[in-house]
Formats: structure tokens, C-alpha cells, sequence
């Protein structure tokens, strides 16, 4: 009987899966769910949910990571290898393949004081009808999920 896979290819892989595995609980670190009153609100809350959850985000350490996104445009987002995973608006985290976009031109982004904007465009992957809109500002995380 042939044999399907060496002992290095098995070892390869199970590495492969490892990292895989690993890259993505990384990308939980990222959200801690939290409760309402551990946080001072920066502004007055206009609307307020009757069901939700909150999180709190480390985001020097997500804007450091994603900054190892591959640039590219909208519609490369389904073909991207790099795997984020989100808190998303059914309550639950689901990965999206992300892309690091460019909505303005890097002259464009120096000489208006923008040059720290950084834009990603994601495609869902359990949901491949979801998509994902994320800019890093000086405010901060924004993002949006449809």
C-alpha cells in the first residue's frame, strides 16, 4: 500500500495548522468583552440598544498587527490569506479576509495630516455576504460590518 504522506509532510502540516490556529487566538487577544460602567463613555450615547455586548479593544495592538495586511484593493479581500476575526453584530466573532486599502493618495494623505490613516476593506468568511470597513484614526478604531 502507497503511503499518502511522509513523515515531514505530516509534520509540515501539523506545524501549518499550528500557526494557523495560533494567528487567529491571537486575533481573539485583541477583544476583551467587558460590562457596561468599567468604561467612562467618551461621549453622550444617542442610541442604546435593548441587547448587546461590549468589548474593549487593544488597538495599538491591532494596528500594529494589521499593518502586516497585504495592500490591495476591495475586491482582492475574498483571495487575502490574512485572517482577522470581529465581533460582529449578531453577537457572535466571525473571520473576515482583510486588505489594506488606500482610499487617499499618499500625497494627499502627507500634505492634509493624515499621513497616520490606515483603511482595510474585509470579506467574510462564514458569511461570505458580510463585508467589512475599518479605518485607524488619531480617534481611534472605526469600523463597520454589513
Amino acid at each position: 500500500m502507497k503511503q499518502l504522506f511522509t513523515w515531514t509532510q505530516t509534520f509540515c502540516l501539523m506545524c501549518l495548522l499550528a500557526l494557523a490556529s495560533t494567528n487567529l487566538h491571537a486575533q481573539d487577544a485583541f477583544w476583551n468583552e467587558t460590562k457596561e460602567g468599567s468604561f467612562t463613555p467618551k461621549g453622550k450615547r444617542e442610541i442604546v440598544p435593548q441587547k448587546f455586548r461590549l468589548f474593549a479593544l487593544d488597538f495599538e495592538a491591532i494596528k500594529a498587527s494589521w499593518e502586516n495586511a497585504p495592500k490591495g484593493e476591495s475586491f482582492n479581500a475574498p483571495s487575502s490569506n490574512f485572517i482577522v476575526r470581529i465581533p460582529t453584530p449578531n453577537g457572535t466573532m466571525e473571520n473576515f479576509r482583510l486588505v489594506r486599502t488606500q482610499l487617499l493618495s499618499p500625497a494627499t494623505q502627507e500634505s492634509s495630516g493624515m499621513k497616520d490613516v490606515r483603511t482595510f476593506t474585509a470579506q467574510g468568511i462564514e458569511d461570505p455576504t458580510a463585508t467589512l470597513t475599518v479605518s485607524f484614526t488619531i480617534f481611534g478604531f472605526h469600523g463597520m460590518v454589513q
